[in-house]
């Protein structure tokens, strides 16, 4: 998936069948124990250390995070492990854990698969099916489960118009000449089969890496969902692909591009790679083959506020629109061998082709490091935002932050809050708000929260720097965005 989907693959001692799962919050730290049982020597804790810690770079690698998945420290006298900016399900020592958001309250722990796959739905522009899929609509699914009827979903329909079929040369000889002429190996036959032509002849065949990827994403998620009717989804599918020949091997290029006719396979096959990445194997003795499915958080939180800020500002005219990742110069190297400093703000909104707005999302907590009675967001935040508006000509900055309640006695969503600031005759505002995104459980409250936003910009363009007061933000606030 294009909002960076990675399937996770930490070695562990080979068994069969999966063990009953368990569940961690997101940037949480957990017992190791819960996975590999108690009285882990140190010994094997360094082995588990040292197999996890290489594999949470390959997985920065393809997930494209900024910083290590996994993270280890000692509490209460416990080895812990801590999972950060990664959400789904990852599996270790054969135990399946699912790795719940961080912005998901404590009594939603049995629908947040719904509130990501809502998010994901928004940052791809894409209605899963899965999401009303017949016979699970009223079953608490797990989130791998909801991954593979996904998978099922998109399969199903694309197969129902055609299988990819892919050309594939074949040599013949015969007295007709068909295909492409091999005339060194015609010259040769010519002494033994004289007046035969050797051709080279291409044939459409279903036999090709795309049917054979598709096919082993099947027989993987048969292995790990816990669903039974998912399952025998999977088994009614694994039956419509032909028995390929010969040694199965995956594609050494992954994600898989879908040929131009064969379009309608592309999420099938974007699913299907996410999973054939997890393929790995490490060196450690008796390690096994262990598969997931996760999603970098951060990137699609990114994903969201972009994609909904584009939403909201549909409903406000045609002079109004939002731009991603605009790059202004910021500092200019002037002396020899000095590069310049430029400024990328998330989104910027335009108002009849001048900027208006810059939104930076930020996936953490709003007051995260801060203490004391004033709580504020870390200094980096404001401080980069302040260099995107005097290097885009903005006066409104937003730092929009998810709401992560049920989290250190924070179950409040904390009120707006805006700082001026003033330097030489102009003026700036930062606006820090928060989004509760445990509230997106359907499509129906994702359209509210674009209304929301959508009036919440229309304040921001409609008032002048000097005149929006703390009054007015409160007001909008206590009416608006607290709203149910």
């Amino acid at each position: 998936m294009s909002t960076q989907n990675q399937v996770t693959n930490i070695s562990s001692t080979a068994n069969s069948g999966i063990k009953p799962h368990i569940r961690v919050l997101e940037g949480k730290f957990f017992p190791l124990e819960d996975v590999y049982g108690s009285d882990i020597e140190y010994d094997q804790y360094l082995l588990i250390k040292d197999n996890i810690e290489k594999y949470s770079q390959r997985l920065k690698k393809d997930l494209g995070l900024r910083g290590s998945p996994f993270s280890f420290k000692k509490v209460n006298g416990n080895h812990c492990l801590r999972v950060s900016n990664i959400t789904g399900s990852i599996l270790l020592s054969n135990k399946q854990i699912e790795v719940i958001p961080k912005f998901i309250h404590s009594t939603q722990s049995d629908i947040w698969p719904d509130i990501l796959l809502e998010l994901l739905y928004r940052a791809k522009h894409k209605r899963y099916s899965y999401l009303k899929g017949h016979g699970t609509k009223n079953k608490k699914l797990r989130f791998i489960d909801h991954i593979a009827l996904a998978y099922c979903d998109s399969l199903e329909a694309a197969l129902n118009q055609d299988m990819i079929s892919t050309y594939k040369s074949t040599e013949e000889i015969g007295s007709v000449l068909r295909g492409r002429l091999l005339i060194e190996r015609t010259i040769v036959n010519s002494f033994s089969k004289p007046h035969q032509f050797v051709c080279d002849v291409d044939y459409r065949s279903t036999d090709n890496q795309y049917n054979r990827l598709l096919a082993w994403a099947i027989s993987k998620f048969i292995n790990i969902v816990f669903d039974s009717s998912v399952k025998r989804k999977l088994r009614d599918l694994e039956q419509r692909f032909p028995t390929f020949s010969g040694n199965h091997f995956l594609p050494r290029k992954l994600p898989l591009s879908t040929p131009s006719q064969f379009k309608h396979y592309d999420e099938a096959l974007e699913i299907a790679s996410s999973l054939a990445l997890g393929n790995h194997v490490t060196s450690n003795g008796g390690s096994a083959y262990t598969y997931g499915y996760t999603i970098n958080t951060e990137v699609l939180y990114e994903k969201y506020v972009e994609a909904t800020l584009k939403v909201a500002t549909g409903f406000l005219g045609s002079e109004v629109f939002v731009s991603s990742q605009d790059t202004k110069l910021y500092a200019e190297g002037i002396t020899a061998h000095t590069r310049s400093f430029f400024t990328r703000p998330d989104n910027v909104i335009y108002k009849n082709k001048s900027p208006h707005i810059l939104v930076d999302a930020k996936y953490k907590k709003i007051f995260e490091q801060e203490s004391g009675k004033t709580k504020k967001p870390q200094n980096s935040d404001t401080y980069q935002l302040v260099a995107s508006l005097v290097s885009h000509g903005c006066q409104i900055g937003v730092l929009m932050y998810p709401h992560l309640g049920d989290s250190e006695n924070d179950v409040k969503r904390p009120p707006i809050r805006a700082w001026r600031v003033e330097s030489h005759g102009l003026t700036w505002l930062i606006v820090a708000i928060t989004i509760d995104l445990a509230s997106l459980t359907s499509l129906e409250k994702l359209n509210l929260m674009d209304q929301k936003i959508s009036k919440f910009l229309t304040l921001l363009l409609s008032e002048s720097v000097e005149s929006l007061n703390p009054e007015k933000l409160m007001t909008f606030d206590n009416n608006i965005w607290s709203t149910t």
